[in-house]
């Protein structure tokens, strides 16, 4: 029921009887709500008084303390509304982090009237409403505006720390290493989300509740600006930091992000734009000075470089539409005194710049490659077995993401197939094979074929099939500790050699098996029981199982 109206007297009498200060009766907004009805009630009696009944002296000193305790009340109250609604937002902004809630969840949970929002906070914004009504028409208004934006923007920044956002400056974040960095960029993302999907939204209509138009707009943003201001310069400070191939992709994902939030961010998407461009040069330059070397205890194997690198840019292709509008000039084909061959399949006249900086990092990576392999300078199988497990590794890479071939293009993906894989999987079978098919040459003229089972030609056999023994135990020995992880180039491997060394090895034991098995004399007899340790077949088998076994 709505208190009755009375006469001036008693208004003035209520408003002097509630002292200017409330320390010693407390507040009236504590008391029956229907006090502070009262009191407002008796605000608006001396204010028309003032207007219309020219009262001024008595009344005006009235007012005076009316203005004075409501400024206390209303600080009270809005205090109240800010410690239900703190306790309401880190519940949202904690389910909003912890389950990356939907759209709709997040704007159902700005809505000051939501069903969990309790009465009693309902009606002490209404109260706040009533009391910035009075203070409007008095002309006292920005006197209580400037408590709200006090009041506010000290919540708003208590919740800006409890989500991680500091007053940093570039030197803060400019020795982040990866780590940290994605900890920090993980921090601003949801910091943003829970401020530009709830907080921010629950501040405008907070506002625009207690304060009429333009007021409310107004008091909005003066309130959030500052916090708008840090979250902007704590992101800046994430984007202009020191550059580094693995920030390249929390970068995108950022863009990405601040994509979805309502407001432009068109200055931090530059930024982030110009970092992609100089995280991209970054890579590009450390994978062009990479120096690691190779051993023979690597025994072959794919290099670490080869798959950061083709993870890397595997992972480029999922960016291609941001990185598509990033990348607008063609990648540097001139590194001074360094000469890349191949580097002119990066500087194709109708692929996009993005495409040829991928095909330029797949040039570079091979070139880098072929300069680790020479560090097997004294086995030549493990040279070019190193450079056929990489090629195969990166080919495998590029013809597994349909997005990748082609940005890389047909022209480059077949030069890499057909010559330098072919060319060192070939290596590889002649400098394994070599030497063995040596041992079993015929090269014997057709002369002297009828004194070949001469004493001097059994000699000679001995040696040749002791040789071959102890060098295919060698090279099995070897390539046993050697590796090639893809099942089906060790298959085609192996079966190269044996393609290879088998048909000798059985021609070779066949030209001599038949005058061996007519001659019964010892000295024939004692050759293939003592020297010739497999047969065809034996051999065949060893190579299947033996080479590559690790």
């Amino acid at each position: 029921m709505e208190p009755q109206p009375f006469p001036l007297e008693l208004a003035m009498d209520l408003i002097f009887r509630w002292k200017a200060e409330p320390a010693e009766q407390g507040f009236i907004s504590d008391r029956d709500r229907s006090k502070i009805h009262r009191y407002l009630q008796a605000v608006d009696e001396v204010m028309e008084s003032m207007i219309v009944k020219n009262c001024q002296s008595q009344s005006k000193e009235a007012m005076d303390m009316a203005v004075s305790r409501l400024k206390h009340e209303f600080l009270h109250i809005l205090e109240r509304v800010t410690a239900a609604q703190d306790e309401d937002v880190n519940t949202r902004a904690s389910s909003m982090v912890l389950s990356s809630v939907s759209s709709t969840s997040v704007s159902a949970g700005v809505e000051f009237d939501h069903h969990e929002t309790s009465a009693t906070i309902l009606d002490a914004i209404d109260d706040l409403e009533n009391i910035a009504q009075r203070m409007n028409s008095a002309g006292y208004l920005a006197d209580f505006i400037d408590i709200y934006t006090g009041v506010r923007k000290s919540f708003l920044a208590t919740h800006l720390r409890r989500v991680g956002i500091q007053k940093w400056s570039t030197s803060d974040t400019w020795g982040l290493v990866s780590d940290g960095y994605n900890m920090h960029i993980r921090a601003w993302t949801q910091a943003s989300k829970v401020f530009y999907k709830i907080i921010f939204p629950k501040e405008y209509k907070l506002s625009t509740q207690i304060f009429d138009a333009p007021f409310g707009d107004i008091s909005f943003s003066n309130t959030v600006k500052d916090a708008k201001v840090e979250l902007m310069n704590f992101a800046e400070a994430l984007v202009n930091t020191r550059r580094a191939p693995e920030k390249l992709f929390k970068l995108l994902d950022l863009h990405n992000q601040i994509a979805d939030f309502s407001v432009p961010f068109l200055g931090l998407r530059f930024q982030i734009v110009v970092a992609v461009r100089e995280t991209l040069s970054t890579f590009e330059n450390a994978v062009i000075h990479e120096v690691s070397s190779v051993h023979e205890e690597d025994t072959g194997r794919i290099h670490p470089l080869t798959r950061y690198v083709m993870y890397y840019i595997t992972l480029m292709v999922d960016y291609e539409d941001i990185l598509s509008t990033s990348i607008v000039s063609n990648p540097p084909t001139s590194f001074g005194d360094l000469i890349i061959p191949d580097v002119k399949f990066a500087e194709h006249e109708r692929q996009n710049p993005l495409a040829l900086h991928l095909v330029l990092i797949v040039v570079v990576l091979r070139f880098k490659l072929e300069v680790k392999s020479k560090n097997f300078k004294d086995d030549a199988s493990l040279r070019h077995l190193f450079m056929t497990n990489n090629l195969h590794y990166i080919l495998q890479h590029v013809k597994s993401s349909p997005k990748l071939e082609a940005m890389i293009g047909e022209d480059y993906t077949k030069y890499l197939s057909e010559y330098y894989l072919k060319q060192a999987s070939a290596g590889y079978e002649k400098s394994t094979c070599a030497r063995m098919l040596h041992c079993l040459r015929d090269d014997e003229p057709q002369r002297l074929r009828k004194f070949l089972f001469s004493w001097m030609s059994v000699v000679t056999l001995r040696k040749r099939i002791k040789k071959f023994n102890t060098l295919f135990e060698g090279v099995r020995s070897t390539q046993s500790r050697w590796g090639v992880e893809d099942f089906q180039l060790r298959e085609e491997l192996r079966l190269s050699i044996v393609d290879k060394l088998v048909p000798a090895y059985k021609s070779f034991l066949e030209r001599y098996n038949s005058h061996i098995v007519k001659r019964k004399d010892s000295c024939f007899n004692y050759f293939e029981n003592t020297y010739v340790k497999y047969s065809a077949e034996e051999l065949q088998a060893l190579i299947s199982k033996d080479f590559f076994a690790t």
